[in-house]
């Protein structure tokens, strides 16, 4: 008997697994039927799409390039001389005026250079002015020269006359040409050395222009020690550190020491395609797109674009450069920023258009035979047609199109369609695959089943509460008299067992 009823436990306890694993697949099952059975009630029911309305509108056909943000001026603040940096006077992100001081250096040795300049130009001028008073007198002794050697000349040929006439001798005359030689010698000479005191008075002038020109380099020196903005804008890099050199010559920019932004004005440089640039003009609208602000959109103007292909050594690829002036609408752009430009070309007003993505080119052998062989936009000749979906009664329906312009968002259509068509738009990944005649379900159709689902569950539930309510009133009178008293029945036996 105790084996019987151990044999019996055993089974109940098996039953009694086999019931909890049963019930816990069960629930387990029951919400992927359900997922199973609502997916196959929706392609039943056709894939879902997005309809928007074809409308009239103004299409802005655009060029779109790369660019970099950048200021209208940006300048390397370095340094003209070598010379320790004893202090800096801007950090990176201050904002100075043209003329501030920027950075002081040691002008100690500089000054000493200048001091030893202008004793040199004391010492040149000062050898100057004695080259001069000698020319001065020179000169002079070159006037009385000159006037002795007239007057020998003179009593030369009063002598000539009067030894003619017979009144003086040979002797006399011979001795007026001897003073004329002698007179004549004596200007020559003169003459000569008067050359060689020019000559040294100009040296000397040279050397003391030299030794002036060195004191004032000497002293421009000493004034590029401290180093000022050159305009007003913002400092958005320091290099330099206080105490180190600071390397620099006049004739070769020196050491970086910061970059300072005329950020009063912002660009973007642009990089249009060589068969984008010659449709790009000055005071054409551009719509901009910068990395650091990518919630917002920025307003610009073309200023230029550049005459000369450049090549852009990332891809190796060439392009023309168009400067755009940004509305910052006072917001702080950093240079060197990523941007993107849409440049406005052309605007085409009053036509009717379709979002971008809902234009297709279908291959003409894959359309019924009908468009095929009766549309008039279907060109059997070419490859592909160029159509849009429309959604009639649940299907799908192509319609060729002749498009007249687009851009990345829209597309403007001449024929095909007209205005108010329920055109499909998307999802983009459902487009490409929808056939003709294939069935579709919009946001609109999913709103209408739920409710008409929920408006049948409602009316059920009406419906069984008032047959419940039914038959409790067609239940007999007696019926209610007999449970009446046993339910007082059975609450006397009650209080009797309690006392």
């Amino acid at each position: 008997m105790r084996k019987y009823w151990n044999i019996i436990k055993w089974v109940v306890g098996v039953g009694f697994v086999l019931l909890l694993v049963c019930g816990g697949g069960a629930a387990f099952m029951v919400p992927m039927i359900q997922k199973q059975m609502e997916a196959q009630r929706e392609r039943a029911m056709g894939t879902l799409v997005v309809v928007e309305p074809a409308k009239f509108g103004a299409l802005v056909r655009t060029v779109s390039a790369p660019g970099t943000v950048s200021a209208k001026t940006t300048t390397n603040i370095s340094s003209r001389v070598s010379a320790k940096i004893n202090a800096i006077y801007a950090e990176e992100g201050s904002m100075v005026k043209e003329g501030d001081l920027l950075i002081q250096l040691d002008s100690l040795d500089l000054m000493a250079a200048l001091d030893a300049s202008k004793a040199r130009f004391a010492a040149d001028e000062a050898s100057l002015k004695s080259a001069e008073a000698s020319f001065a007198a020179e000169e002079a002794r070159i006037v009385g020269a000159r006037a002795a050697y007239q007057n020998a000349v003179n009593e030369f040929e009063r002598q000539q006359s009067l030894f003619a006439s017979g009144d003086v001798s040979q002797q006399s005359l011979d001795n007026a040409r001897t003073e004329v030689d002698r007179t004549q010698s004596t200007y020559n000479a003169a003459m000569k050395n008067l050359e060689a005191v020019r000559a040294n008075a100009e040296a000397a002038k040279a050397r003391a222009d030299a030794s002036k020109a060195e004191v004032e380099r000497s002293q421009r020196n000493v004034e590029y020690c401290a180093i000022k903005a050159p305009f007003s804008g913002l400092i958005t890099r320091r290099i330099a550190q206080v105490g180190e050199t600071a390397l620099g010559t006049i004739q070769n920019a020196g050491t970086q020491l910061m970059v300072l932004e005329d950020t009063r004005e912002m660009l973007v440089k642009a990089r249009l395609a060589e068969t984008d640039a010659p449709r790009v003009s000055a005071d054409q609208k551009v719509r901009i797109f910068i990395n650091g602000y990518p919630d917002e959109q920025f307003e610009g103007v073309v200023r230029r674009v550049g005459m000369t292909s450049l090549r852009w050594q990332a891809d190796n690829t060439y392009y023309f450069e168009a400067e755009i002036v940004v509305d910052t609408k006072g917001k702080r752009l950093s240079t060197g920023t990523t941007a993107n430009v849409d440049i406005e070309i052309e605007t085409i007003s009053n036509v009717l258009m379709v979002p971008s993505q809902a234009v297709l080119d279908k291959r003409i052998d894959s359309l019924s035979q009908e468009l095929r062989e009766n549309h008039p936009l279907v060109d059997r000749e070419k490859t592909f047609a160029r159509l849009v979906m429309l959604h009639r009664d649940g299907k799908v329906v192509y319609k060729p199109v002749k498009t007249i312009a687009g851009n990345i968002n829209s597309t403007a259509i001449s024929e095909g369609i007209v205005e108010g068509d329920p055109i499909i738009v998307g999802p983009f990944s459902a487009l490409q695959k929808l056939a003709d005649g294939a069935k579709v379900r919009t946001e609109a159709d999913e709103k209408k089943a739920r409710e008409k689902k929920e408006g049948k569950k409602d009316e059920t539930a009406v419906a069984e509460k008032d047959e419940k309510k039914k038959t409790e009133e067609s239940k007999p009178a007696d019926v209610s008299k007999d449970e009446k008293k046993k339910s007082e029945t059975g609450s006397a036996t009650k209080s009797a067992a309690a006392s």
